[in-house]
């Protein structure tokens, strides 16, 4: 998917297509990576795949991110591929998660979607955020039908880094109440290593080279992007 440029490919080869965007100064995110591979036998991903798209991301700078959700968990696998990309490239290279409704029909409106930290509304800074991963994502698609609400889905009003302690916090509320502890989880490596709004990065030995949060509410999951640990 290019932005910020007026252009459509004839091509159906990725290759020739993230080239072409990139020599028309776009960028891109990779669509639903799930659709293109498959699990092992033991449900394990290949290494040739996770190898495949790590190279992409390695190779063109332009690429700046993958769908990590699309059209409300659709391709479930492509949240395990997105930390095993990042378990290859962080911290020299991150790769941005994205959430898109993938939207074909109105009733296919409002179920993913980006929250983007920027100053104003304006397309440079909106490319900027997306070029620099200030953003997070959320989507009403982990929850059962019955029990999806955007207002319940967390909103996240501050995330604070202090490099003296070491530690990285996160404030979020869900319908308007302040999201439980417990409602906070830290990821590293695919695994869960902390659960609470304040993770204490130096003294926790499950983190590997880099850490990213999902914040769980009543009515859908916010995710944010991840930061690099050296």
């Amino acid at each position: 998917n290019s932005f910020f440029i007026q252009y459509e490919t004839r091509s159906r080869k990725l290759e020739q297509t993230i080239q072409e965007v990139g020599e028309r100064g776009g960028i891109m995110m990779i669509n639903h990576p799930g659709r293109y591979w498959e699990p092992a036998e033991d449900g394990s991903i290949p290494d040739d795949i996770i190898e495949n798209y790590a190279a992409i991301f390695r190779d063109n700078a332009h690429v700046v991110g993958m769908e990590v959700i699309n059209q409300g968990q659709r391709y479930k696998d492509d949240v395990r591929l997105w930390d095993k990309v990042l378990a290859v490239l962080m911290p020299e290279r991150p790769v941005w998660g994205f959430s898109n409704d993938d939207m074909h029909a109105k009733k296919k409106l409002g179920r993913d979607w980006e929250v983007f930290l920027i100053p104003s509304l304006n397309e440079a800074n909106v490319r900027k955020a997306m070029e620099t991963g200030s953003f997070y994502f959320s989507t009403v698609g982990t929850h059962p039908e019955e029990e999806r609400s955007v207002a319940e889905t967390p909103l996240i009003t501050s995330i604070t880094h202090d490099a003296d302690a070491g530690t990285i916090s996160i404030s979020a509320t869900s319908g308007g109440n302040i999201l439980p502890e417990e409602q906070y989880k830290w990821i590293s490596a695919g695994e869960v290593v902390h659960t609470g709004p304040i993770l204490d990065y130096r003294n926790n030995p499950g983190i590997a080279n880099y850490i990213r949060a999902e914040l769980t509410g009543k009515g859908g999951t916010t995710y944010t992007n991840p930061y690099g640990i050296k």
